[in-house]
């Protein structure tokens, strides 16, 4: 079976994260619990709700769009710090085992994702929010993950893998680029870091109104504005009695160009250039998969 992935706006392909959630319907999904209601977060400009009726749980994707290029030059590293103790704290608060969480920090922007139980899916929201754009994970929670990062970078020491990654980020940019440094760090950085250094990193990263939120499962939301209903129609080009098509003539030299056909707007009107399902305004957007 061949499944097609259509990817949000905005150039986040978050979708493909939640690749594990596209189970098909079986035989018991007539007899699935009711979906869970979603609004979008007041520290959030977007959520995309992608309803999977069958599905046993929730994925949840948050964009920011400030990733390692925001560290300072000599202290790589200290957002993957933040970040990694943002999601420790939200798990830690919502108990182990209720959410699995993961921090994807690059140089351009930075991914918070979980997976968790249907009705938990606005509780590990509101955790986020309060934690990550809020109060900020406890000192014991940085200690933490600023040990088992550090673990981590000794077992990298000299390995041959790191060392192209090194390699390979310097002749694609250039030397300077802030995109040539570990987004993870390097050891010194991360073992001398200190809280204050942390907490500015997580200031920079979560900054209210600027993220975008998936949510891939059993859940619905109101006021929902429908993918599909946008998406500009598909026509068929005509073929002509020698069997030319629009197409074909178009290109043709001398032949008049075909204007392409303005996207729809969405209810209610958009000052917005982007693709359909984009509007000025914090809008919910909810698809049937």
């Amino acid at each position: 079976m061949t499944r097609s992935v259509r990817r949000p706006g905005a150039g986040w392909a978050v979708a493909a994260t939640f690749a594990a959630l596209a189970f098909p319907p079986g035989p018991a999904a007539a007899q699935v619990a009711p979906a869970v209601r979603l609004e979008t977060p007041p520290w959030a400009a977007h959520l995309e709700a992608v309803s999977r009726p069958a599905a046993p749980m929730v994925g949840l994707a948050v964009a920011l769009p400030t990733g390692s290029g925001a560290d300072p030059a000599d202290r790589p590293g200290l957002g993957r710090l933040a970040a990694e103790a943002v999601v420790a704290e939200v798990e830690a608060r919502l108990g182990a085992g209720e959410v699995e969480g993961r921090a994807s920090v690059a140089p351009d922007r930075t991914v918070i994702t979980f997976l968790v139980r249907p009705e938990q899916a606005a509780a590990t929201l509101t955790a986020l929010g309060e934690i990550g754009f809020g109060t900020g994970p406890s000192t014991a929670t940085v200690a933490d993950v600023r040990n088992r990062r550090a673990g981590v970078l000794r077992f990298e020491l000299d390995s041959p893998l790191r060392e192209v990654g090194v390699e390979r980020r310097a002749l694609l940019f250039g030397a300077g680029d802030p995109r040539t440094r570990p987004p993870g760090g390097t050891l010194a950085v991360v073992e001398t870091a200190g809280d204050a250094e942390i907490e500015a990193a997580r200031r920079m990263l979560f900054t209210a109104g600027d993220a975008r939120v998936v949510v891939v499962g059993r859940v619905e939301a109101a006021g929902a504005l429908t993918i599909a209903a946008q998406a500009p129609p598909v026509s068929t080009p005509s073929v002509s009695a020698d069997n030319t098509s629009a197409d074909t003539a178009a290109a043709s030299p001398g032949a008049p160009a075909v204007a392409d056909a303005a996207a729809p707007s969405p209810p209610g009107g958009t000052t917005s250039a982007g693709p359909a399902w984009t509007t000025p305004d914090r809008r919910i957007v909810v698809r049937e998969v």
